[in-house]
């Protein structure tokens, strides 16, 4: 197998296990706390910072890795950081648990952006969009794999138990650094071609606009999830079901969007944005076949807005740290302020909800296109 194929992989198999670490660990996270004696108010304020702690403080790491050329020490902070979950095992207090998930949190902050350059950086001879969706859909596996082996643990064994196993992939992801650093000889300072430097300058913001729409209007699988249970439309053990199908779909997606994204360039998310934008109408509705159906289109949505802008904004702006940054920080606070408006809104009507969301991605895709036809005698 071809060197760069390998390091992809490798790249993809630390975010598997990554993914294994904090999504096994955020699904019984919030019964933990509560557990412990934290309220619905801080458990909430708990999950909404370390949220906003990831993506916000993604622009300044990957601003601190392009100006002193420390992707690797920051990829192994970062990585590091994750011990954090094990440690929980620890804390029999719920403030020092949630202060724990939240340093889990600001290590995702600090190694997302460096671990996207040093990806990026390989991809000259496979593909920018090939890439990343091959690293999209092996970590997404990590979604899927985390929860169902934390559900084991607690069946036969207790939460303190299921957060010590954490130990095990921590120990394989110190590994996996070690042999990516050994396989590793591409050159960090090599910047990649960008196309459509000048319609970026003139359309930075309404590039980064759609992104922020685009973030705002996702709605969180916990209200669908939520609204799920208290329609009584499914039983508790099928919604995470669900949520590991939406996973599969998205990693699969994220891959096929990356591929399709190297060979017809930016019109692959005007696409994507289209394709999902009208899955509330679907997820809330009372049908289950519906619902799965508007499982699909999230996920597609999910695949677009988390892989795909990315590619666009790196091929527009090129490759760094702080490009990857801005992306996560607009995405990120769009997520936090749509999370906060759709939960206000979801105490009133779910159709203010399916309002908001379908708004959102509606001027997102109209952003989007109003750059694309500017652009369009342009090679993006």
């Amino acid at each position: 197998m071809d060197r760069s194929y390998r390091v992809v992989i490798l790249f993809g198999v630390l975010s598997f296990l990554g993914d294994v670490i904090y999504e096994g660990s955020r699904s019984i996270l919030g019964q933990y706390l509560y557990i412990l004696g934290a309220s619905s108010l801080a458990i909430g304020i708990i999950f909404g910072l370390g949220e906003l702690i990831n993506f916000i403080l993604r622009s300044i790491a990957g601003y601190l890795a392009d100006r002193t050329n420390s992707y690797w020490l920051m990829l192994g902070v970062g990585y590091g950081l994750l011990i954090c979950i094990s440690l929980i095992t620890f804390v029999n207090v719920w403030y020092f648990a949630g202060l724990l998930f939240l340093f889990e949190r600001l290590g995702k902050a600090i190694r997302t952006p460096a671990r996207d350059v040093l990806l990026a950086r390989v991809s000259k001879g496979i593909g920018l969009g090939k890439t990343f969706g091959i690293h999209k859909f092996i970590d997404q596996f990590g979604a899927i794999l985390g929860p169902i082996i934390v559900s084991y643990i607690i069946l036969v064994g207790s939460y303190k138990q299921a957060f010590f196993f954490m130990i095990i992939p921590y120990l394989l992801v110190l590994l996996v650094i070690f042999l990516i650093k050994r396989l590793y000889h591409y050159e960090i300072g090599f910047h990649m071609e960008k196309g459509g430097d000048v319609v970026f300058k003139k359309g930075v913001v309404y590039f980064l606009l759609s992104i922020f729409f685009a973030g705002m209007g996702c709605v969180s699988f916990g209200i669908m999830g939520f609204h799920w249970k208290a329609s009584s439309v499914f039983s508790d053990a099928i919604i995470p079901i669900i949520y590991s199908f939406g996973m599969l779909i998205s990693g699969f997606f994220s891959l096929l969007l990356g591929v399709l994204f190297d060979r017809l360039g930016i019109k692959i998310i005007l696409i994507g944005i289209l394709v999902s934008i009208f899955y509330p109408f679907l997820t809330f509705s009372n049908s289950w076949f519906l619902i799965i159906f508007g499982v699909f289109l999230w996920a597609i949505g999910l695949g677009v807005n988390e892989s795909t802008f990315k590619l666009g904004l790196a091929r527009l702006y090129g490759v760094s740290g702080q490009t990857f940054g801005i992306f996560y920080s607009l995405y990120g606070l769009g997520v936090f302020l749509g999370g906060v408006f759709m939960g206000y809104f979801y105490q009133f009507s779910i159709y203010f909800v399916v309002i908001f969301s379908v708004l959102c991605q509606f001027i997102s895709f109209c952003i989007f296109w109003a750059l694309y036809r500017f652009s369009s005698r342009s090679t993006l």
